[in-house]
């Protein structure tokens, strides 16, 4: 008995000290299935289409793209639309002014629940080493609406919420 306790004691310290000795980060875990609720406008292969139906909402998915006239240079997202009548509503999801190029923002996913709340989920990159352009870039993305929701978000693919710059 005396050996077991001995035993176990052993393995317990050594499980204390182990993440230290290999220098390992804590790994983050992406989104890869829609929240309890939600319905996902990915296809079955798991590809989100450039254009669709999900919830009753018609969206595009805009092309990524880093610098754009009056794109918001803050980290988040707003909703715009043009000065027509019956015209789209456009999701701009901006990373924020970065001080080089190789940045990049993606669209994901589309997620809606039963009671019309949309969530978008973005992928962000960043450089790998690669040479890149040393000017300042605003990568963003977006999605056009035909009508929008009265609750919408945006979250990157590990969970955390984009800020709503509509107002600023």
């Amino acid at each position: 008995m005396r050996k077991i306790i001995k035993t176990v004691l052993a393995v317990m310290a050594f499980a204390a000290v182990l993440p230290g000795m290999t220098a390992c980060k804590e790994a983050k875990v992406t989104v890869i299935s829609a929240p309890v609720g939600y319905v996902s406008a990915k296809g079955d292969a798991g590809e989100l289409p450039d254009t669709g139906t999900i919830g009753g909402y018609e969206y595009s998915v805009l092309k990524p793209e880093t610098r754009g006239q009056g794109i918001k240079k803050n980290r988040g997202y707003y909703i715009d639309t043009l000065e027509e009548l019956n015209s789209p509503y456009l999701l701009f999801i901006s990373m924020g002014e970065k001080g080089s190029g190789g940045y990049e923002i993606n669209v994901s996913d589309v997620l809606v629940n039963d009671q019309g709340a949309m969530t978008v989920v973005v992928e962000e990159t960043s450089p790998s080493g690669e040479e890149v352009t040393g000017e300042m870039t605003v990568p963003y993305c977006g999605v056009k609406l035909k009508k929008c929701p009265d609750d919408i978000k945006v979250i990157d693919i590990y969970g955390n919420e984009f800020r709503n710059l509509t107002a600023e």
